[in-house]
């Protein structure tokens, strides 16, 4: 047993005072977590959360068949398990691409609801995706997936290959996602060397894709952070047939204080109303938030 009577006075009270300091840091470091990550929690994603209005095209185009696919999840019970929408796009020129695409959308059906913040896990499994395509059809069919995942006014999303995830925000159209592309490759070179980007339009393989679903190893992009939604915000996703005829400043346009099905509509008829004699399939999901009227 120690004799506190032996230790000189000085030292026991350098001890106290180290003991509660310690003691006080602990409390401290201890409100600084619960601060950060369970009010976060509590405030932000526990949210009243925004009701989404949903809507959807699925169009042939001038191709002899449909090569898109599409999923959106059911709503019921969206303030607890989510959103997820998602598109993919069979590759143009290969064989089975409409039976990649169904594929690729029936397995993210089978993987709701996600773990919202699981996003690494998330996009392993979209790989394994991927890779059983592969070994499947050894590199002879593929398909693009674009995907968001929405829970209590936060958004991620999931993208390989070249279809599309855009935000609309007040009348702004933000593409969120990388297209796996060439010309994308090429720009990004070229912008590097400080070059006019305008001839990577040009190039005969600039649409030909970089990455897509059914590669040997996929590239699944997917932001660092969840992005927060706001009343009025709009997501749309598509498959590279809306977007390679109808610009992001025509998009805006058509977006503003209508309903989903309203927006949806409008895309459909700008991209049919551009009679392109080579139009590829185009399909797209339109997503609105907002307050629901009391």
């Amino acid at each position: 047993m120690i004799d506190f009577a032996e230790i000189p006075s000085n030292i026991l009270s350098a001890s106290i005072l180290g003991g509660l300091f310690f003691l006080v840091s602990l409390v401290f470091f201890g409100y600084v977590i619960y601060g950060h990550f369970i009010k976060y929690k509590k405030v932000d994603l526990n949210y009243d959360a925004l009701t989404p209005d949903v809507a959807y095209f699925h169009e042939k185009g001038k191709r002899d068949y449909q090569e898109d696919s599409l999923y959106i999840s059911e709503l019921d019970d969206y303030k607890k398990s989510g959103i997820v929408a998602c598109v993919s796009d069979g590759m143009g020129g290969l064989d089975f691409g409409d039976e990649v695409s169904e594929y690729v959308v029936d397995c993210i059906s089978k993987m709701f609801p996600l773990s919202f913040f699981a996003v690494d896990e998330n996009a392993t499994n979209i790989r394994r995706i991927s890779e059983s395509i592969s070994n499947t059809y050894h590199q002879k069919a593929g398909a693009t997936l674009a995907m968001v995942n929405i829970l209590n006014n936060y958004m991620t999303f999931y993208s390989v290959g070249d279809s599309n995830v855009m935000l609309v925000r007040k009348g702004e159209t933000t593409i969120l996602n990388q297209k796996q592309n060439y010309v994308s490759l090429l720009i990004a070179n070229l912008v590097k060397a400080g070059k006019p980007t305008l001839a990577a339009y040009g190039n005969p393989r600039a649409r030909a894709l970089t990455d897509f679903m059914g590669n040997t190893v996929s590239r699944v992009l997917y932001p660092s952070k969840p992005i927060r939604l706001y009343d009025g915000d709009t997501i749309i996703v598509c498959s590279d047939g809306v977007t390679d005829v109808v610009t992001e400043k025509y998009i805006s346009q058509h977006c503003s204080n209508v309903s989903a099905a309203n927006t949806a509509s409008n895309l459909k008829l700008m991209v049919r109303n551009r009679k392109n004699p080579k139009q590829d399939n185009y399909t797209a999901i339109v997503i609105k938030l907002g307050r629901p009227i009391v």
